[in-house]
Protein backbone atom coordinates (compact mmCIF):
# COMPACT_ATOMS: atom_id res chain seq x y z
CA UNK A 1 0.00 0.00 0.00
CA UNK A 2 1.42 3.51 -0.68
CA UNK A 3 1.64 6.36 1.66
CA UNK A 4 -2.25 7.68 0.83
CA UNK A 5 -3.51 4.08 1.33
CA UNK A 6 -1.80 4.14 4.55
CA UNK A 7 -3.34 6.73 5.84
CA UNK A 8 -6.74 6.55 5.05
CA UNK A 9 -6.43 2.61 6.41
CA UNK A 10 -5.52 4.71 9.91
CA UNK A 11 -8.14 7.36 9.29
CA UNK A 12 -11.11 4.92 8.73
CA UNK A 13 -10.49 1.38 11.17
CA UNK A 14 -10.66 1.34 14.44
CA UNK A 15 -7.46 -0.12 16.08
CA UNK A 16 -5.58 -2.79 16.63
CA UNK A 17 -6.07 -4.66 13.27
CA UNK A 18 -4.37 -6.56 10.75
CA UNK A 19 -4.58 -5.47 6.96
CA UNK A 20 -3.06 -7.67 3.94
CA UNK A 21 -1.85 -6.44 0.93
CA UNK A 22 -2.74 -9.00 -1.71
CA UNK A 23 -2.38 -7.26 -4.68
CA UNK A 24 1.69 -7.27 -3.15
CA UNK A 25 1.15 -10.88 -2.03
CA UNK A 26 0.30 -12.14 -5.41
CA UNK A 27 2.86 -10.12 -7.01
CA UNK A 28 5.49 -11.66 -4.79
CA UNK A 29 3.93 -15.24 -5.51
CA UNK A 30 3.71 -14.89 -9.05
CA UNK A 31 7.80 -13.45 -9.31
CA UNK A 32 8.94 -16.49 -6.97
CA UNK A 33 6.89 -18.95 -9.59
CA UNK A 34 8.76 -16.87 -12.12
CA UNK A 35 12.13 -18.03 -10.73
CA UNK A 36 10.91 -21.30 -10.20
CA UNK A 37 9.46 -22.16 -13.56
CA UNK A 38 10.26 -25.13 -15.25
CA UNK A 39 11.76 -26.15 -11.59
CA UNK A 40 9.43 -26.84 -8.95
CA UNK A 41 5.67 -26.03 -7.87
CA UNK A 42 4.44 -24.40 -5.13
CA UNK A 43 2.52 -25.15 -2.13
CA UNK A 44 1.16 -23.02 0.47
CA UNK A 45 1.36 -23.75 4.32
CA UNK A 46 -2.55 -22.15 5.64
CA UNK A 47 -1.31 -22.24 8.61
CA UNK A 48 1.08 -18.92 8.29
CA UNK A 49 -2.01 -17.18 7.30
CA UNK A 50 -5.88 -18.83 6.35
CA UNK A 51 -7.27 -15.12 5.50
CA UNK A 52 -4.66 -15.56 2.27
CA UNK A 53 -6.21 -18.77 1.12
CA UNK A 54 -8.43 -17.29 -1.30
CA UNK A 55 -6.19 -14.58 -2.33
CA UNK A 56 -3.62 -17.50 -3.38
CA UNK A 57 -6.12 -19.87 -5.28
CA UNK A 58 -4.55 -19.19 -8.53
CA UNK A 59 -1.02 -18.47 -8.03
CA UNK A 60 0.08 -21.62 -6.23
CA UNK A 61 -0.36 -25.40 -7.14
CA UNK A 62 -1.08 -26.45 -3.26
CA UNK A 63 -2.51 -25.85 0.25
CA UNK A 64 -0.90 -27.63 2.95
CA UNK A 65 -4.10 -28.38 5.59
CA UNK A 66 -3.01 -29.60 8.93
CA UNK A 67 -6.30 -28.92 11.11
CA UNK A 68 -9.98 -29.98 11.01
CA UNK A 69 -10.28 -25.73 11.08
CA UNK A 70 -7.71 -25.44 8.20
CA UNK A 71 -9.69 -28.20 6.24
CA UNK A 72 -13.12 -26.25 6.61
CA UNK A 73 -11.59 -23.04 6.05
CA UNK A 74 -10.51 -24.48 2.92
CA UNK A 75 -13.87 -26.13 2.02
CA UNK A 76 -15.56 -22.78 2.37
CA UNK A 77 -14.05 -21.59 -0.28
CA UNK A 78 -15.28 -24.60 -2.79
CA UNK A 79 -11.35 -25.02 -3.71
CA UNK A 80 -10.16 -27.70 -5.93
CA UNK A 81 -9.72 -31.08 -4.43
CA UNK A 82 -6.82 -31.76 -6.10
CA UNK A 83 -4.58 -28.67 -4.65
CA UNK A 84 -4.91 -30.38 -1.27
CA UNK A 85 -1.97 -31.50 0.78
CA UNK A 86 -3.85 -33.12 4.07
CA UNK A 87 -0.80 -33.31 6.33
CA UNK A 88 -0.32 -33.16 10.16
CA UNK A 89 1.16 -35.49 13.03
CA UNK A 90 -2.72 -35.76 14.48
CA UNK A 91 -5.51 -36.84 11.72
CA UNK A 92 -8.76 -37.47 13.61
CA UNK A 93 -10.71 -40.01 12.10
CA UNK A 94 -14.46 -38.09 11.72
CA UNK A 95 -12.52 -35.24 9.81
CA UNK A 96 -9.88 -37.63 7.64
CA UNK A 97 -13.31 -39.73 6.48
CA UNK A 98 -14.72 -36.50 5.62
CA UNK A 99 -11.78 -35.29 3.59
CA UNK A 100 -11.47 -38.89 1.78
CA UNK A 101 -14.98 -39.06 1.13
CA UNK A 102 -15.23 -35.30 -0.27
CA UNK A 103 -12.35 -35.76 -2.42
CA UNK A 104 -11.01 -39.25 -2.41
CA UNK A 105 -9.00 -39.47 -5.73
CA UNK A 106 -8.07 -35.42 -5.77
CA UNK A 107 -6.68 -34.68 -2.69
CA UNK A 108 -3.27 -35.93 -1.41
CA UNK A 109 -3.02 -36.88 2.45
CA UNK A 110 0.27 -37.52 4.68
CA UNK A 111 1.23 -41.18 6.51
CA UNK A 112 2.82 -39.86 9.39
CA UNK A 113 2.80 -42.97 11.53
CA UNK A 114 1.43 -46.50 11.15
CA UNK A 115 -1.63 -45.71 12.83
CA UNK A 116 -2.42 -42.91 10.01
CA UNK A 117 -1.40 -45.90 7.36
CA UNK A 118 -3.84 -48.01 9.41
CA UNK A 119 -7.20 -45.41 9.15
CA UNK A 120 -6.34 -44.44 5.48
CA UNK A 121 -6.11 -48.25 4.44
CA UNK A 122 -9.60 -49.74 6.37
CA UNK A 123 -11.08 -46.68 4.96
CA UNK A 124 -10.04 -47.53 1.41
CA UNK A 125 -11.32 -50.98 1.57
CA UNK A 126 -14.20 -49.95 3.40
CA UNK A 127 -15.37 -47.91 0.30
CA UNK A 128 -13.78 -49.62 -2.54
CA UNK A 129 -11.88 -46.46 -3.65
CA UNK A 130 -8.05 -45.44 -4.05
CA UNK A 131 -6.33 -42.73 -2.53
CA UNK A 132 -3.24 -40.90 -3.50
CA UNK A 133 -0.50 -40.43 -0.06
CA UNK A 134 2.76 -39.05 0.46
CA UNK A 135 5.10 -40.57 3.37
CA UNK A 136 6.64 -38.17 5.61
CA UNK A 137 10.16 -38.60 6.41
CA UNK A 138 11.11 -37.22 9.97
CA UNK A 139 13.62 -35.02 10.49
CA UNK A 140 14.57 -36.09 13.93
CA UNK A 141 10.75 -34.84 15.68
CA UNK A 142 7.18 -36.21 16.02
CA UNK A 143 6.52 -35.48 12.85
CA UNK A 144 7.06 -38.04 10.10
CA UNK A 145 8.45 -41.78 10.13
CA UNK A 146 12.42 -42.96 10.24
CA UNK A 147 13.70 -44.02 6.99
CA UNK A 148 13.44 -47.84 8.08
CA UNK A 149 9.59 -47.33 8.63
CA UNK A 150 9.07 -45.51 5.22
CA UNK A 151 10.90 -48.89 3.47
CA UNK A 152 9.12 -51.50 5.14
CA UNK A 153 5.43 -49.54 4.24
CA UNK A 154 7.25 -48.98 0.36
CA UNK A 155 8.17 -52.74 0.40
CA UNK A 156 4.77 -54.05 1.59
CA UNK A 157 3.10 -51.94 -0.77
CA UNK A 158 1.23 -54.88 -2.41
CA UNK A 159 -0.76 -55.66 0.41
CA UNK A 160 -2.12 -52.07 0.19
CA UNK A 161 -3.58 -52.33 -2.93
CA UNK A 162 -5.59 -49.02 -3.01
CA UNK A 163 -3.07 -46.75 -1.18
CA UNK A 164 -1.45 -44.68 -4.28
CA UNK A 165 1.98 -43.73 -2.46
CA UNK A 166 3.06 -40.84 -4.55
CA UNK A 167 6.32 -39.86 -2.77
CA UNK A 168 7.84 -38.04 -0.05
CA UNK A 169 7.27 -35.36 2.23
CA UNK A 170 10.08 -33.50 4.33
CA UNK A 171 10.02 -30.47 6.29
CA UNK A 172 12.16 -29.75 9.47
CA UNK A 173 12.08 -26.56 10.02
CA UNK A 174 11.51 -22.43 9.56
CA UNK A 175 13.60 -19.40 9.22
CA UNK A 176 16.75 -20.63 7.52
CA UNK A 177 18.92 -18.43 6.09
CA UNK A 178 21.69 -19.92 4.62
CA UNK A 179 20.99 -22.16 1.54
CA UNK A 180 23.88 -24.66 3.11
CA UNK A 181 21.14 -26.21 5.30
CA UNK A 182 18.62 -26.34 2.30
CA UNK A 183 21.75 -28.13 0.07
CA UNK A 184 21.95 -30.97 2.51
CA UNK A 185 18.50 -31.59 2.79
CA UNK A 186 17.74 -32.04 -0.80
CA UNK A 187 20.52 -33.60 -1.30
CA UNK A 188 19.88 -36.28 1.11
CA UNK A 189 16.38 -36.58 -0.37
CA UNK A 190 17.77 -37.24 -3.64
CA UNK A 191 19.82 -39.84 -2.38
CA UNK A 192 16.58 -41.27 -0.30
CA UNK A 193 15.11 -41.00 -2.81
CA UNK A 194 17.40 -43.17 -5.29
CA UNK A 195 17.63 -45.61 -3.06
CA UNK A 196 14.17 -46.36 -3.03
CA UNK A 197 14.58 -46.87 -6.24
CA UNK A 198 17.27 -48.83 -6.39
CA UNK A 199 16.64 -51.34 -3.27
CA UNK A 200 12.47 -51.13 -3.49
CA UNK A 201 11.84 -50.85 -7.06
CA UNK A 202 10.31 -47.67 -6.26
CA UNK A 203 9.84 -44.50 -8.19
CA UNK A 204 8.91 -41.46 -6.16
CA UNK A 205 6.81 -39.36 -8.38
CA UNK A 206 6.85 -36.18 -6.04
CA UNK A 207 8.32 -34.76 -3.82
CA UNK A 208 6.81 -32.38 -1.44
CA UNK A 209 9.82 -30.60 0.24
CA UNK A 210 8.94 -27.05 3.27
CA UNK A 211 12.77 -25.74 2.73
CA UNK A 212 11.76 -23.23 5.78
CA UNK A 213 13.69 -20.27 3.57
CA UNK A 214 13.86 -17.33 5.96
CA UNK A 215 12.40 -14.12 6.31
CA UNK A 216 14.39 -11.02 7.79
CA UNK A 217 12.07 -9.16 10.51
CA UNK A 218 14.52 -6.48 11.81
CA UNK A 219 16.53 -4.17 10.17
CA UNK A 220 19.79 -4.86 11.89
CA UNK A 221 19.63 -8.57 10.29
CA UNK A 222 22.61 -8.89 8.71
CA UNK A 223 23.94 -11.42 5.99
CA UNK A 224 20.30 -12.28 5.30
CA UNK A 225 19.62 -13.64 1.62
CA UNK A 226 17.16 -11.63 -0.60
CA UNK A 227 14.05 -13.13 -2.10
CA UNK A 228 15.78 -13.51 -5.27
CA UNK A 229 19.19 -14.77 -3.89
CA UNK A 230 17.32 -17.44 -2.10
CA UNK A 231 14.62 -18.31 -4.89
CA UNK A 232 17.39 -18.59 -7.14
CA UNK A 233 19.84 -20.49 -4.49
CA UNK A 234 17.14 -23.19 -4.11
CA UNK A 235 16.79 -23.49 -7.76
CA UNK A 236 19.86 -23.93 -8.67
CA UNK A 237 20.18 -26.89 -6.21
CA UNK A 238 17.31 -28.40 -7.41
CA UNK A 239 18.87 -28.43 -11.15
CA UNK A 240 21.82 -30.46 -9.49
CA UNK A 241 19.41 -33.54 -8.66
CA UNK A 242 19.11 -36.78 -10.31
CA UNK A 243 15.34 -36.69 -8.84
CA UNK A 244 13.41 -36.66 -12.15
CA UNK A 245 9.84 -36.26 -10.55
CA UNK A 246 7.79 -33.22 -9.10
CA UNK A 247 9.07 -31.05 -6.89
CA UNK A 248 6.78 -29.10 -4.70
CA UNK A 249 7.93 -26.31 -2.57
CA UNK A 250 5.76 -25.71 0.59
CA UNK A 251 6.19 -22.34 2.01
CA UNK A 252 4.18 -20.10 4.56
CA UNK A 253 5.95 -17.32 5.99
CA UNK A 254 8.38 -16.89 2.89
CA UNK A 255 5.22 -16.50 0.72
CA UNK A 256 2.98 -13.84 3.05
CA UNK A 257 5.12 -12.13 5.67
CA UNK A 258 5.95 -9.13 3.55
CA UNK A 259 2.34 -8.47 2.79
CA UNK A 260 0.86 -7.92 6.17
CA UNK A 261 0.85 -4.80 8.50
CA UNK A 262 -0.59 -4.62 12.40
CA UNK A 263 -1.82 -0.95 13.48
CA UNK A 264 -2.25 -0.22 16.61
CA UNK A 265 -2.63 3.11 18.57
CA UNK A 266 -0.96 5.24 21.35
CA UNK A 267 -3.15 5.43 24.15
CA UNK A 268 -1.11 6.42 26.88
CA UNK A 269 2.89 8.25 27.22
CA UNK A 270 4.88 8.18 30.60
CA UNK A 271 8.59 8.54 32.10
CA UNK A 272 9.77 5.78 34.88
CA UNK A 273 12.65 5.58 36.44
CA UNK A 274 14.24 7.65 33.60
CA UNK A 275 12.45 5.26 31.00
CA UNK A 276 10.29 6.59 28.16
CA UNK A 277 7.34 4.32 27.61
CA UNK A 278 4.47 4.45 25.19
CA UNK A 279 1.37 2.17 25.86
CA UNK A 280 -0.44 0.90 22.85
CA UNK A 281 -3.84 -0.78 22.27
CA UNK A 282 -2.61 -3.47 21.10
CA UNK A 283 0.34 -5.70 22.15
CA UNK A 284 2.84 -9.04 22.05
CA UNK A 285 -0.95 -11.33 22.08
CA UNK A 286 -1.54 -9.96 18.54
CA UNK A 287 2.22 -9.47 17.39
CA UNK A 288 4.59 -12.08 16.48
CA UNK A 289 8.17 -11.66 14.92
CA UNK A 290 10.00 -14.76 14.81
CA UNK A 291 13.47 -14.39 16.38
CA UNK A 292 12.25 -11.53 18.97
CA UNK A 293 13.60 -11.29 22.32
CA UNK A 294 11.30 -9.42 24.48
CA UNK A 295 11.58 -5.95 22.31
CA UNK A 296 15.02 -5.88 21.93
CA UNK A 297 15.23 -5.78 18.11
CA UNK A 298 13.52 -2.81 16.58
CA UNK A 299 11.23 -3.90 13.76
CA UNK A 300 10.49 -2.13 10.50
CA UNK A 301 8.08 0.05 12.04
CA UNK A 302 6.26 3.14 10.81
CA UNK A 303 4.25 5.97 13.15
CA UNK A 304 1.74 8.25 11.53
CA UNK A 305 1.45 11.88 13.45
CA UNK A 306 -1.38 13.77 11.92
CA UNK A 307 -1.19 13.34 8.08
CA UNK A 308 2.95 12.58 8.51
CA UNK A 309 3.97 9.07 8.03
CA UNK A 310 7.61 8.39 9.68
CA UNK A 311 9.69 5.74 8.98
CA UNK A 312 11.40 4.68 12.48
CA UNK A 313 14.94 4.57 11.60
CA UNK A 314 17.88 4.55 14.75
CA UNK A 315 19.21 8.63 14.00
CA UNK A 316 21.52 10.49 16.12
CA UNK A 317 19.18 12.62 18.73
CA UNK A 318 16.09 10.64 19.01
CA UNK A 319 14.81 9.72 22.13
CA UNK A 320 14.13 6.20 22.21
CA UNK A 321 10.73 4.66 23.74
CA UNK A 322 9.69 1.52 24.85
CA UNK A 323 6.55 0.35 22.92
CA UNK A 324 4.38 -1.72 25.34
CA UNK A 325 0.84 -3.19 24.93
CA UNK A 326 -2.46 -3.85 27.12
CA UNK A 327 -1.53 -6.39 28.40
CA UNK A 328 -1.36 -6.64 32.70
CA UNK A 329 2.10 -8.17 32.20
CA UNK A 330 5.71 -7.02 32.37
CA UNK A 331 6.36 -9.17 29.29
CA UNK A 332 4.16 -7.11 27.10
CA UNK A 333 7.26 -5.18 25.39
CA UNK A 334 6.96 -5.08 21.66
CA UNK A 335 10.01 -3.28 21.02
CA UNK A 336 12.42 -1.22 23.52
CA UNK A 337 14.30 1.89 22.57
CA UNK A 338 12.49 2.89 19.47
CA UNK A 339 13.54 6.14 18.21
CA UNK A 340 9.97 7.74 18.12
CA UNK A 341 8.86 11.22 16.65
CA UNK A 342 7.78 12.77 19.38
CA UNK A 343 4.63 10.37 20.20
CA UNK A 344 1.26 11.81 20.98
CA UNK A 345 -1.58 9.64 21.94
CA UNK A 346 -3.77 8.88 19.33
CA UNK A 347 -0.44 8.64 16.80
CA UNK A 348 -0.38 5.17 14.85
CA UNK A 349 2.06 2.64 14.98
CA UNK A 350 2.62 0.41 12.10
CA UNK A 351 4.29 -3.17 12.70
CA UNK A 352 5.33 -4.41 9.08
CA UNK A 353 5.97 -7.99 7.80
CA UNK A 354 3.14 -9.37 9.87
CA UNK A 355 1.49 -11.03 7.54
CA UNK A 356 2.57 -14.82 8.71
CA UNK A 357 1.75 -16.16 12.08
CA UNK A 358 0.87 -12.82 13.81
CA UNK A 359 -2.36 -12.90 12.96
CA UNK A 360 -3.12 -17.13 14.24
CA UNK A 361 -0.18 -17.18 17.08
CA UNK A 362 0.10 -15.46 20.22
CA UNK A 363 -2.13 -15.41 23.65
CA UNK A 364 -5.23 -14.43 22.12
CA UNK A 365 -7.24 -15.44 25.10
CA UNK A 366 -5.07 -13.89 27.72
CA UNK A 367 -7.35 -11.03 29.98
CA UNK A 368 -10.07 -11.33 27.39
CA UNK A 369 -8.63 -8.52 25.36
CA UNK A 370 -11.02 -8.05 21.75
CA UNK A 371 -9.30 -10.11 18.85
CA UNK A 372 -8.17 -7.87 16.38
CA UNK A 373 -10.05 -6.65 12.87
CA UNK A 374 -8.71 -8.58 9.72
CA UNK A 375 -8.74 -6.33 6.92
CA UNK A 376 -7.86 -7.28 3.20
CA UNK A 377 -6.70 -4.41 0.88
CA UNK A 378 -6.25 -4.67 -3.31
CA UNK A 379 -6.77 -2.07 -5.59
CA UNK A 380 -9.19 -3.21 -7.19
CA UNK A 381 -11.50 -4.11 -4.74
CA UNK A 382 -10.05 -1.46 -1.91
CA UNK A 383 -10.52 -2.58 2.10
CA UNK A 384 -12.59 -5.72 2.92
CA UNK A 385 -13.02 -6.53 6.52
CA UNK A 386 -13.18 -10.02 6.67
CA UNK A 387 -13.17 -10.15 10.19
CA UNK A 388 -14.37 -7.53 12.81
CA UNK A 389 -13.36 -6.91 16.20
CA UNK A 390 -14.48 -10.02 18.70
CA UNK A 391 -14.70 -10.10 22.02
CA UNK A 392 -13.60 -13.34 24.04
CA UNK A 393 -14.79 -12.46 27.52
CA UNK A 394 -17.57 -15.96 26.58
CA UNK A 395 -14.71 -18.28 25.77
CA UNK A 396 -13.50 -17.34 29.21
CA UNK A 397 -16.45 -17.44 31.23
Amino acid sequence: MNTEKIRQAAGTFETPFYIFDTDALKDRVKNIREQLAGCADLCFAMKANPFLTNALSDVVDRFEICSPGEYHIYKKYQLPGNKIIYSGVYKDEETLSEALEDYTEEATYTIESEEHLRLIDQWTRDHGRTVNVLLRLTSGNQFGMDEELVCKIIGERENYPDIHIAGIHYFSGTQKHKLSKIQKELEKLDQFCLFLKEDFAFEVQQLEYGPGAGISYFPSDKNVLSTEEMVTGIREIIKNMQFQGTITLEMGRFLTAMCGSYFTAVKDIKCNKGENYVITDGGIHQLNYDGQLKGMYLPHLKQISGDVVHRIEPAAGTIPYTICGALCTVNDVICRQAPLHSPQKGDILIFERTGAYSVMEGMSLFLSRELPQVILYGEEDGFCVVRGHIKTEIYNS
